[in-house]
């Protein structure tokens, strides 16, 4: 989970700090939406651990799961910026 936060973090220019602050800004939704999509698709965690780890729910990691490959199939941009970082990653 760790590997993960630190790759978006360092994709998006941003403090693991900031990623974990509670707020709705997009420029910190987006980042920690792709942490809980990569770490569900990824990892054996739960969904409970991967939400707690960010101070969310489980439920908001299933949402961000659903959101981002929703969002990745009608944007190109944001599906080569995951795979970039998913390659990063695990080397795919």
């Amino acid at each position: 989970m760790n590997k993960i936060i630190k790759t978006v973090c360092s994709h998006f220019y941003m403090t693991e700090g900031k990623l974990k602050r509670k707020t709705r800004k997009r420029e910190v939704v987006l980042p920690r939406q792709i942490v809980m999509y990569l770490a569900v698709k990824h990892t054996k965690l739960s969904t409970d651990e991967i939400g707690g780890s960010l101070g969310k729910s489980r439920m908001t990691a299933l949402y961000s799961f659903y959101k981002i490959r929703d969002l990745m199939k009608i944007d190109k941009q944001l599906e080569e910026q995951v795979k970039d970082m998913e390659e990063e990653l695990y080397g795919r």
